[in-house]
């Protein structure tokens, strides 16, 4: 069968779609019908119903208040938990060393007791540790403490592995009757959700909430930021820095003598002339 016969169903003739005859010679296609397909997408669940932690599993619940404040000769700064946390002022502190470095060169992570005692972060770091095996609550509060300021919206950014968004409310964070709302609904993982404006609604000087939910394994260690995604509102200090897990942990993930070949100038991870790369691999 040639290429005018398949065009032609062997007629001889070439339909022209709602010009309704036959004409010889070119013209339009007639295309078949199709089916009408329906406008209303399908209802899709999450399949994580078996791994979301539900609120009794929860160990610990950690309230972050979001302010803005006057620092450094007046200076606007956004504090969670009364710490601004910029890469510039991180690095500029006595001491300083990258969360992961320090972990493998000096086997130190955030100080979880004094963490516990101070807000949930540790004052010598200024890292959120967390241990593994908790399931913890992140609840994000749009705190306002000087009436001169206004809310904002912030879209809050998580690095690593994704967390159960709980969603999002005015005022203060409820989790019982929050939790009421997943009897038949799993939260969806993201890694990315808005801490909404409510233009000031809610209970006393708290206008907002966004809630989030971790469990944290051995398969989540590390140093992760998160973070309100504006790049202004970052360099403002409205970034956290948390631990998951301690440098022990850490550690077996990356044992010497794979540490010196990859953090000492000219090491082995790097090879030479004499020597190929001495690389750890995650595919083999």
């Amino acid at each position: 069968m040639n290429m005018r016969d398949l065009l032609t169903g062997n007629t001889g003739k070439l339909f022209t779609g709602d010009m309704g005859g036959h004409f010889t010679g070119s013209g339009l296609i007639q295309a078949p019908a199709a089916d009408t397909a329906s406008t209303r997408p399908p209802r899709l669940m999450p399949n994580t119903r078996l791994s979301f932690p539900t609120l009794d599993e929860v160990t610990r619940t950690l309230h972050i208040n979001v302010t803005m404040d006057d620092e450094d000769g007046g200076v606007l700064k956004f504090k969670m938990n009364d710490v601004a946390w910029d890469e510039v002022s991180f690095g500029q502190r006595p001491g300083a060393i990258p969360y992961l470095i320090d972990a493998y060169v000096n086997q130190r992570s955030p100080d979880y007791d004094a963490a516990m005692a101070n807000y949930g972060w540790d004052p010598r770091s200024l890292g959120f540790p967390v241990r593994v095996g908790e399931v913890i609550d992140i609840v994000w509060q749009q705190t306002n403490i000087d009436a001169r300021r206004s809310y904002e919206y912030h879209p809050m950014h998580a690095h690593g592995e994704r967390y159960w968004d709980l969603g999002a409310g005015a005022g203060e964070y409820d989790p019982v009757a929050n939790e009421q709302r997943f009897a038949n609904y799993t939260p969806t993982l993201r890694d990315t959700t808005i801490l909404y404006s409510y233009n000031g609604d809610g209970h006393e000087n708290t206008s907002a909430w966004r809630a989030w939910r971790y469990r944290v394994t051995e398969e989540n260690i590390g140093a992760w930021l998160m973070h309100c995604h504006l790049l202004h509102h970052m360099i403002m200090g409205m970034q956290t820095a948390w631990f998951f897990g301690d440098a022990t942990e850490v550690l077996r993930n990356l044992p010497q003598p794979y540490i010196a070949g990859y953090l000492e100038y000219g090491g082995s991870a790097y090879g030479n002339s004499s020597y190929d790369p001495f690389v750890l691999s995650y595919f083999d």
